[in-house]
């Protein structure tokens, strides 16, 4: 399971490409409307006008609209992880860490190579569990 922080680091990360994406959408289809504004009597301006209103902003608006599904797809990922991480219920509604799943997982396989008894894990169980 990923580290908490690095969840967060992601989320943060994920929040500059959104922003990013947002203001090249933005910037291309602006500076299409300009163009268009300004008509076409200059012959590189119509160059220009053209490259962008078939080009430039539907690839932009495009390719930008596909990252933000992947970061709106990763950032749902990462909540649920989050969500995860900050606590895990037991069938009998007893909050359980994720460390105290990390030890009991530990003890159960030092129980499994018999470095511990039964009486041990038991009793080390109901310590972490809280019972």
């Amino acid at each position: 399971m990923d580290n908490k922080e690095d969840l967060k680091k992601r989320a943060k990360y994920d929040k500059k490409w959104i922003t990013i994406s947002l203001v090249a959408i933005i910037f291309s289809t602006l500076f299409n409307a300009v163009l268009q504004l300004c008509g076409t009597e200059v012959s590189t301006l119509a160059f220009f006008q053209k490259l962008f209103e078939y080009w430039i902003t539907p690839i932009v608006s495009s390719f930008f609209f596909f990252l933000l599904g992947l970061i709106v797809q990763e950032n749902d990922s990462i909540h649920n992880k989050l969500r995860l991480h900050k606590t895990v219920y037991s069938e009998d509604k007893h909050v359980i860490s994720q460390s105290n799943i990390e030890q009991l997982t530990e003890l159960k396989a030092l129980l499994d190579a018999n470095v511990l008894t039964e009486e041990e894990f038991e009793a080390k169980k109901k310590q972490l569990l809280g019972l």
